[in-house]
């Protein structure tokens, strides 16, 4: 009687199984390198990279394997993110069958705040695409404790006459908006010197208080049920609980009673919803030393455009 020889199914979409079949399916596979709460490395084929905050040059890393029995080359990379360099494969490079490289991907400290993109790594017959994700700044997530103010500045050239007549010019179109506040925090579990460090160099972003939206509605949305009439809404939004728990989302749609926003996220009827402003603080920064934990600031923020 002839014997049976056992044929090996292909493997889909799980890397644990892989080794103990000759290939899964015959083309280039991405893995996501991530690590566990014990920093152990494990890897994923959710083909997403997200650096989050992303306040100095950030590292994360994927691998790329030719499940194929035929050689592929890599024709060329396209990235559409901002600040991104691949590290670790180049074009021209051939990956030959069952050869795979450990790619380093930078999202570096300089670039757009919105970081959302993809890395197009395209094959002779393939194109992977990993997804960006990421955020360029820090959020001054601390709640004022008084003396809150919003106002707007308008910058102007005066030239006065020898007659004393003055003529007025505008130095830029519109105004910017000025903060000024006063918060308290427990100097032990403070991180407002490292957010006002970083601003210095760079910028940061402002919760609008004098615009908060409650929301009216639970559930994980993109589309965020709340009053927006008279509301500074503009780019970017943050859901707050506390100072620790919050939410960053990019706008995409304003309309009456509604916010649109870019991703999927978990929010609660009764959260805060503030719209957030790119600015830099006033090099001058005072404080008081209450008592030996806690410190009151007295803060200024001018907006960038």
């Amino acid at each position: 009687m002839p014997q049976i020889g056992i044929i090996p199914k292909k493997v889909d979409s799980s890397v644990t199984l892989a080794p103990l079949y000759p290939y899964h399916d015959k083309a280039m596979w991405a893995y996501i390198i991530k690590k566990d709460e014990n920093a152990k490395e494990f890897t994923t084929t959710d083909r997403a990279l997200d650096f989050e905050m992303i306040t100095s040059d950030k590292v994360l890393k994927l691998r790329l394997r030719n499940a194929d029995i035929k050689d592929t080359t890599l024709e060329n990379i396209d990235i559409t993110s901002s600040g991104i360099e691949v590290i670790g494969t180049k074009i021209g490079d051939i990956y030959k069958s069952n050869q795979w490289r450990e790619i380093s991907v930078i999202a570096k400290a300089v670039g757009d705040i919105d970081a959302a993109g993809a890395i197009n790594f395209i094959f002779t017959n393939q194109v992977i695409t990993i997804l960006i994700n990421g955020t360029r700044a820090v959020i001054f997530s601390y709640r004022p404790a008084y003396d809150y103010k919003e106002s707007k500045i308008y910058q102007t050239s005066v030239f006065i006459s020898q007659n004393s007549k003055e003529v007025r010019a505008s130095l830029s179109d519109g105004y910017k908006k000025k903060i000024s506040f006063n918060v308290t925090t427990k100097e032990i579990d403070s991180g407002v010197a490292e957010i006002l460090s970083f601003a210095l160099q760079r910028y940061c972003l402002m919760p609008l208080w004098n615009s908060v939206a409650i929301s009216q509605t639970s559930g994980t949305l993109n589309v965020l049920s709340c009053d927006t009439n008279l509301k500074e809404f503009d780019k970017y939004l943050i859901v707050w609980r506390n100072f620790k728990d919050f939410t960053f989302a990019k706008i995409l749609n304003l309309q009456s009673g509604k916010i649109t926003i870019d991703k999927q996220i978990n929010i609660n009827k009764g959260d805060f919803i503030i719209p957030l402003l790119k600015s830099t603080p006033n090099k001058s920064i005072n404080y008081d030393l209450l008592t030996g934990e806690v410190k009151s600031w007295t803060l200024e923020f001018m907006e960038l455009k």
